[in-house]
Order: C-alpha cells, then structure tokens, then sequence
C-alpha cells in the first residue's frame, strides 16, 4: 500500500489583511507565505527574491522546517537571524519546539514576522504579481506545497516590517540552544 499524500486546507480564524496564503499541515500552520515586492515592480528571469512565512507548531513533539524548494527557481536557500543581530545567515532547518513557533529573541514586538525566510534564487522565467509553488519540507510531518502570493510594491499599505527577532528594547540577547 503506496503512502497517501498529506492534505492541507485553509488556515481556519487567521485575521483578515494577511499579505500571503494560509495553510494548515497536521500539527503545522504555514501563515502569510509570500515573496517580498521587487524594488523594480517585476521579477526578471534569473533573480532572487525572498519567501516569508510564519511557522507555527501546534502539536506534543518537536519539529523542524528541513528544507524549502521551488520548481521556479534553481536554489533555495533558508535563513535565520538566531543572534538576533540584525543579519540572516544560511541555515540548515529552522526548529519549531512543541506547542511554539521558530524561537525569537524575549522582548520581541510580536508582530508574528519571524526572523527567518527563505532565499529564492534563478527564477526560471519573469514573475509578475502573480503565485509561485514553495514547497516546504519537515523532518517528520513531511511535505506541502502552497502557492505564495508576489507581492507588487503598489501594494504599499500593507508593507512588510523587520524581521520580528530585532529587539525593540535594545537588549539584543540571542536565543540559546539553536
């Protein structure tokens, strides 16, 4: 007997004004899945642009975000400011303990955008406001594709803001044990 395919569905009570798409995946939430505007308007075959997401694991074990891929793209790549610095390095999985999201620094805002995303990078064809396939894949929930939404810069009343890990306090403590 072949394994059957995971399903998702809309992500149920998420706030109207979300800038991406939804998803619920078992234990796991994908909210606001989308790739930041271009500077220029439009993405050029060949260019990188960035996902953001929001992770959230609902579930009794831990988790981990292993890998996130495109077939629009030649490579993506994941990246988490876990010191808090205020710079993204490449990461090799984003852990998501039990009944928690991706650990930020105490003291952040709140605003549920994580310090991480993922790097797209050769797009295979020009992208206007539009829907790109991501696929994420967890080491053991395994793996779902959702479409994330372009954002085009005449989207400007709902810009994104910092990566949520930039402590507001001026504490700037790292977050231990990642």
């Amino acid at each position: 007997m072949s394994p059957r395919p995971p399903t998702y569905a809309p992500a149920p009570n998420v706030p109207a004004g979300t800038l991406g798409t939804n998803v619920e995946f078992g234990q796991l939430s994908l909210l606001n899945v989308y790739l930041l505007p271009s500077p220029d308007g439009d993405y050029r075959k060949g260019e990188a642009a960035r996902v953001r997401f929001t992770l959230v694991n609902r579930g009794s074990t831990d988790e981990a975000l292993t890998t996130v891929d495109s077939t629009a793209a030649t490579a993506v790549t994941l990246h988490w400011d876990r010191a808090c610095d205020g710079t993204a390095e490449q990461a090799s999985h984003l852990p998501l303990p039990a009944r928690n999201g991706v650990p930020v620094v105490p003291g952040a805002s709140g605003n549920r955008r994580g310090p991480y995303y993922a790097e797209m990078t050769g797009l295979d064809r020009t992208v206007v406001a539009t829907t790109l396939p991501v696929t994420f894949t967890f080491a053991h929930a395994g793996t779902v594709t959702v479409q994330a939404k372009v954002r085009h810069p005449m989207d400007g009343h709902d810009a994104p803001g910092p990566l949520e890990c930039l402590d507001r306090t001026g504490a700037g403590s790292g977050v231990a044990g990642w």
